[in-house]
């Protein structure tokens, strides 16, 4: 089962005025994991982008994952959107190392 948006959570595409905020940002099929990282998922509208992209991310798993033909025929579920917030990842994951100089 796919993790949803939490209720009141809005996904947008960083800009300026919100780069500050989101830590990570990208597309996965590899959903369960991302859900148990942390992030928030979203679903894409269905359409021949949406099928072409979750070709291109099943290739990449047969390609580089170490049980890659396994793990890309088991793979049934569709690419989607994932963020996570700075303060979320920080807090499951600590703080970054400052960097001096």
């Amino acid at each position: 089962m796919a993790a949803r948006v939490p209720e009141g959570v809005r996904l947008s595409r960083p800009g300026p005025s919100t780069a500050w905020w989101v830590a990570l940002v990208g597309r996965t099929i590899l959903r369960t994991q991302v859900a148990q990282f942390g992030a928030s998922l979203r679903d894409l509208p269905p359409g021949p982008s949406t099928a072409l992209e979750t070709f291109y991310r099943k290739l990449i798993l047969l390609a580089f994952h170490p049980r890659g033909s396994q793990r890309a025929m088991t793979e049934h579920q569709k690419v989607a959107d994932a963020a996570i917030s700075r303060r979320e990842f920080c807090r499951r994951f600590g703080e970054p190392a400052r960097r001096d100089g």
